[in-house]
């Protein structure tokens, strides 16, 4: 006789997800040019067809270089993407992200005490804000979603779910091979761990938190840390990433030869034919 009772409201609640992810479909299905994207797709189908190549061989001033390519596996899933179905491949591989990424969140929020309607409204709002980085095909995606796997595993380890903790270093791995936001989630795995082991070292708290936890926390960081040089560059990864982050990039004396020419000959085209002169 009461079975029935519940059937109204849980329809609405499906309705609200379908609708909620609806908008993330669209927002996210929306796609503008980006300028790097040829590279991306073009250094991915090199892997595949040649292995990792060891130097640019698009750049006329930096092929003597040794290249460091920090985003191969984003690269790899674009061409892969590009070479089984095109540009619909490419937009569709960023509206999978998109939608994984948005899921997770809507399903942690839910587990939170969140009922649809304002989980959906939080969503919603998240979508807007980071619409702007859903409107290009880029690496950044993989750094979106796997940054949200590593919180949610610091926080389902927090409530004391052990095997979540095992789980960082996998995704470390992952993301050192994916894209240079990486260094963000070894941080914040990092300053999660200082800070789990300073707190049992507070008198008061001595005998709360066990020693073996402590000791786990640190073994996982130090795994963390391996993860991230599991990579086919290994510590010069992260040393490209750091320098390129913290100090300004060197000109080649080519470039700025290129560049004087440039200025000399828009300076040339503004002149009147009377007015020209030969540098």
């Amino acid at each position: 006789m009461f079975s029935d009772v519940g059937r109204p409201k849980y329809g609405l609640d499906k309705g609200i997800v379908a609708l909620v992810l609806s908008v993330v479909f669209f927002a996210s299905a929306r796609t503008h040019a980006d300028p790097d994207l040829w590279g991306h797709v073009r250094f991915g189908q090199d892997v595949l067809a040649h292995g990792i190549p060891t130097a640019d061989t698009y750049s006329y001033l930096n092929g003597d270089f040794p290249w460091i390519n920090h985003e191969l596996l984003a690269e790899i899933s674009f061409a892969a993407s590009f070479n089984a179905l095109g540009v619909t491949g490419l937009v569709g591989f960023k509206v999978v992200l998109a939608l994984v990424i948005f899921s997770l969140l809507y399903w942690h929020l839910w587990r939170s005490g969140m009922n649809a309607l304002r989980g959906g409204i939080v969503l919603i709002a998240v979508v807007m804000l980071m619409s702007v980085g859903l409107w290009t095909i880029r690496p950044q995606l993989l750094t979106y979603l796997l940054f949200l796997f590593t919180v949610l595993l610091i926080e389902y380890a927090e409530r004391g779910k052990k095997g979540a903790v095992w789980a960082l270093p996998a995704v470390l791995f992952v993301w050192a091979n994916s894209h240079g936001g990486f260094l963000a989630g070894l941080a914040v795995v990092g300053v999660w761990v200082v800070t789990s082991v300073s707190y049992r070292f507070m008198p008061e708290h001595w005998q709360v938190v066990p020693a073996q936890r402590t000791s786990v926390l640190l073994v996982v960081l130090s795994l963390c840390i391996g993860a991230t040089l599991l990579n086919p560059y290994g510590p010069r990864l992260i040393a490209f990433l750091l320098e390129t982050a913290t100090v300004a990039r060197r000109k080649s004396a080519s470039g700025s030869r290129f560049r004087l020419r440039l200025r000399r000959a828009r300076c040339t085209s503004s002149l009147s034919p009377s007015q020209s002169v030969f540098f």
